[in-house]
């Protein structure tokens, strides 16, 4: 562990030393009639900001704020405002919205949620679940990036692909689900200007250099029939080609379900529970319970989400655990536990 952190920190100095060399040397660089002193020191600072990114120099918010000043001292530009031009146009604002709610809901078990109501109303239908999958996804890309949108669902499609006990029947149709997924976001993220920021970017240049001002209703009465003809096609079109496997009444049996920590178990370490090996339960995610204080100083109960724990995690009292399993396995676990 030491040592990755000492690796880490030697590539940090390294890169911010290459951004501070990159911007010295970029002054020594003669301009010419078609490379003009605005240019070349243009050119350098994107140069010195790509390496520094890519070598985690600097953090990427300090690097981003310290890039606008840079733009006037390397003499980018003229004055202080042309360097925050770019900051003027809505479309970066209506940007910086759209990554926000991205980041919202790729922190909440939205998609997870999405995905348990699926297979309850689904069925062992593969092609209804699909086509619910790929409506979901395709919804959410509407108003989050296409990759947000894909790293949401593709978790749980790996989920549901577990399911199947036959290993050709799991790879059709997991070849058809993980190319249904970008398929779906690509067609939504066309839906509404929040679905990507090349929407934003088509509707800027539409705005100054055609002179045609489109609105959020205009694009989406524009872009939502075409997208509607579009993931028509797409899902006929992956359903005859790839044909998923239908899944076993068996199969149907196995579901999510929150299991609650019960008093005999408080202390017990995750991986002492032996969920996988013993039970066939396969943990999702852990619900935390803690107590907390509001604003007012009142001691509340709060519940927490996480996909993500460590396995030496000393479970607690108002704890759950997320599991997916039969109804068997779930019921031979409170069996064990009482």
């Amino acid at each position: 562990m030491a040592n990755a952190k000492e690796t880490r920190s030697v590539k940090n100095n390294i890169g911010l030393a290459l951004f501070i060399l990159i911007l010295v040397a970029m002054f020594f660089i003669p301009t010419s009639e078609t490379l003009t002193a605005a240019g070349r020191n243009s050119l350098g600072l994107l140069l010195a900001t790509i390496v520094c990114m890519l070598t985690g120099g600097l953090p990427i918010g300090v690097l981003c704020m310290l890039v606008i000043p840079l733009m006037y001292i390397c003499g980018c530009v003229e004055t202080p405002a042309a360097a925050l031009a770019g900051f003027q146009n809505q479309s970066a604002f209506f940007m910086m919205a759209s990554f926000g709610l991205t980041c919202a809901v790729t922190r909440v078990p939205l998609s997870r949620r999405l995905m348990r109501g699926i297979i309850t109303k689904a069925g062992r239908n593969v092609n209804t679940v699909l086509l619910a999958i790929m409506l979901c996804c395709g919804l959410l890309s509407s108003i989050v990036s296409n990759i947000a949108a894909c790293s949401a669902f593709i978790p749980l499609v790996l989920d549901f692909l577990s399911i199947y006990e036959n290993e050709d029947e799991r790879k059709r149709t997991g070849r058809c689900m993980l190319i249904a997924l970008p398929t779906a976001s690509m067609i939504g993220g066309m839906i509404t200007p929040a679905g990507g920021a090349v929407n934003v970017i088509a509707i800027t240049y539409l705005e100054n250099l055609a002179g045609v001002n489109v609105t959020f209703l205009d694009w989406v009465a524009i872009f939502g029939p075409i997208a509607i003809v579009a993931f028509i096609a797409a899902y006929f079109i992956i359903c005859a080609v790839f044909k998923p496997a239908e899944l076993t009444q068996d199969a149907i049996h196995h579901y999510l379900s929150k299991l609650e920590i019960p008093e005999k178990l408080v202390g017990y370490h995750i991986n002492e529970l032996n969920l996988e090996q013993e039970f066939g339960l396969k943990l999702i995610s852990l619900v935390q319970g803690k107590q907390v204080k509001n604003f007012l100083g009142i001691s509340v109960f709060e519940k927490e989400v996480a996909n993500t724990f460590p396995e030496d995690y000393a479970l607690q009292k108002g704890d759950g655990l997320v599991c997916y399993g039969s109804y068997s396995s779930f019921m031979q676990f409170w069996k064990s536990v009482r």
